[in-house]
C-alpha cells in the first residue's frame, strides 16, 4: 500500500514545459521529471485540473499552440 503522504502531484507547469520548447532549460528538466516515470523509477500523479489547465495553456498561451481538433 501506498504512503498517500507521500504522493508527488505534477504540476501543471510540468507539462507545459514539458511540451513548449520556447525555455529549452525548463524543457529539458520537465523532460527528465517526466521520464523518471516513464521508465518506471518514480510514481507521480496528475488530476483533471491539472489537465484542464494544460489544455487552456498549450491551445491558448503558448507561442506554438495544440490544435484543439
Amino acid at each position: 500500500m501506498r504512503d498517500e503522504s507521500k504522493l508527488i502531484l505534477v504540476d501543471t507547469n510540468i507539462l507545459i514545459y514539458a511540451y513548449d520548447t520556447q525555455d529549452l532549460r525548463k524543457h529539458k528538466i520537465a523532460v527528465k521529471l517526466l521520464e523518471k516515470c516513464w521508465d518506471g523509477s518514480t510514481i507521480y500523479y496528475i488530476s483533471a485540473q491539472n489537465l484542464a489547465e494544460f489544455f487552456v495553456v498549450a491551445t491558448k498561451k503558448i507561442e506554438k499552440p495544440l490544435n484543439k481538433k
